[in-house]
């Protein structure tokens, strides 16, 4: 599996080699890149940023079959920030942020379906993004998929623009078949 910048030459190209759009990819194969200027914003009660996942940040944020020493490894490397909302005594909603020279990475931005439509992803986007500003980040980047109507209309409303987008790509059934054999 590859991703390709979409609609450039090498997507052009890869199709023409006879790949074909990795529609079953479990996040779904097209992808927005977004980005904005870092804009800190005052703190909420309730959403911290922490050096550590604190508890049930692992289980909200890994998917059914993702939690592996892998994922994990991943996950923690370099300088990260979890944000964690909590609410009702039990973490609500996470978020992830790391820190590569003057970009914040977000990512990871779940919230737990008993505690939609309460703001939680506003204010840990907030709160990640004070974050990223305290560690001398100056603008923000995340992807989407082009699929989740919700999560676009939320970045788009915190202010964050499209700079491209990709496609995850598979070769064709039989494509890569040995035909010396």
């Amino acid at each position: 599996m590859v991703q390709v910048v979409r609609d450039s030459p090498n997507e052009r190209a890869i199709a023409a080699a006879g790949w074909v759009p990795a529609a079953h990819h479990g996040a779904g194969h097209e992808v927005a890149v977004l980005t904005a200027p870092l804009a800190p914003a005052p703190a909420v009660p309730g959403v911290t940023v922490r050096d550590e996942p604190p508890p049930g940040w692992w289980e909200l944020t890994l998917n059914p079959g993702e939690d592996s020493p892998a994922a994990r490894q991943v996950l923690t490397g370099g300088k990260v920030g979890y944000g964690v909302a909590t609410a009702g005594g039990r973490t609500a909603a996470v978020v992830r942020g790391a820190l590569v020279d003057d970009w914040l990475h977000v990512g990871r931005l779940a919230v737990d379906p008993a505690f939609h439509r309460r703001g939680l992803a506003s204010a840990l986007m907030s709160a990640v993004q004070t974050w990223g500003a305290e560690h001398r980040a100056g603008h923000v980047v995340l992807q989407v998929a082009e699929g989740n109507s919700g999560a676009l209309a939320l970045y788009a409303g915190l202010g964050y623009a499209p700079h491209h987008r990709y496609r995850y790509w598979v070769p064709a059934p039989g494509s890569c078949e040995d035909s010396t054999s």
